[in-house]
């Protein structure tokens, strides 16, 4: 499965799957520039990173004033996967 696809299979959606690939390879920006360079409005990249860092797909740093995204590795989103799955069977 290409990780596109397999990111939409945890829940992602297009946009969102696109900004995760965008923060692995670059290792972390500010959501100016992740807006740049995915080609979306600051403020629409701004919601969807809040909303990726809830999900546990990414963290924010502070950095000189600035928040800084940087994705989580794929094993971490799995773990946290396995453990949300083990408190729903529990």
């Amino acid at each position: 499965m290409n990780p596109h696809k397999a990111l939409q299979a945890l829940g992602l959606t297009e946009q969102e799957t696109t900004i995760y690939t965008n923060l692995f390879r670059s290792g972390g920006s500010p959501a100016s520039i992740i807006a740049k360079e995915v080609g979306l409005r600051r403020t629409t990249v701004y919601a969807t990173l809040q909303n990726m860092a809830q999900k546990g797909f990414l963290s924010i740093f502070v950095k000189s004033g600035r928040q800084i995204f940087v994705a989580e590795h794929p094993n971490n989103v799995a773990n946290h996967f396995q453990k949300k799955c083990k408190n729903f069977i529990n």
